[in-house]
């Protein structure tokens, strides 16, 4: 009985050493998933502009370079790079507000966004410049979707406490491919 008893002692003190063994790394397995979500969130602070949820300049920049790399190692066909700036947009702030510019500037990258494909950049630089990289595409391809974005984008009309605002932008376009550089596209476009 001896024995028995010791040996009972002994495998429960094994259990509960495996139990708290398990409970620490489910603690610790918690802990890391917090944190790569922590990680994850401060890079999005890092990469996007907050107003209107698309990439900022660091992100977009950081995405334009990689594409020129995809497209210099023969991994893409190149593309079209849009540079948009919104006309007259000074005085929607001076005249309804900057929250009507605000809400102009959300309007703008609601319709950048769903004028991008995954592959595609969509960015607000700052103030009211924003771009658009259509990336992996062939130029007349580009240049249809690039002429159906400036309907689009000189045909918004933002409503605002009853007044009906236009919203005007002019867009500057460069294709680009193996050998171009971002810097040398955003010059030219």
């Amino acid at each position: 009985d001896r024995e028995r008893d010791g040996w009972f002692r002994t495998m429960s003190a094994s259990i509960a050493i495996i139990r708290h063994a398990y409970l620490r790394l489910d603690a610790a397995e918690k802990k890391i998933a917090e944190q790569q979500k922590r990680i994850r969130e401060l890079e999005d602070l890092a990469t996007l502009d907050e107003l209107t949820g698309l990439l900022n300049r660091r992100g977009f920049f950081d995405a334009f370079a990689k594409e020129t790399d995809r497209a210099a190692r023969g991994f893409s066909t190149g593309g079209l790079l849009i540079v948009i700036d919104l006309d007259n947009f000074k005085m929607i702030n001076d005249t309804y507000g900057h929250q009507a510019g605000d809400a102009a500037l959300r309007l703008v990258g609601k319709t950048l966004s769903g004028n991008s494909r995954a592959m595609d950049s969509c960015a607000r630089l700052g103030g009211d410049e924003f771009v658009l990289l259509l990336a992996n595409t062939e130029r007349e391809k580009a240049l249809v979707r690039a002429q159906n974005l400036i309907r689009q984008l000189n045909s918004l009309s933002l409503v605002w406490y009853g007044a009906e605002i236009p919203v005007r932008a002019s867009l500057g376009l460069k294709d680009y491919g193996a050998g171009d550089t971002p810097d040398g596209i955003f010059g030219e476009a």
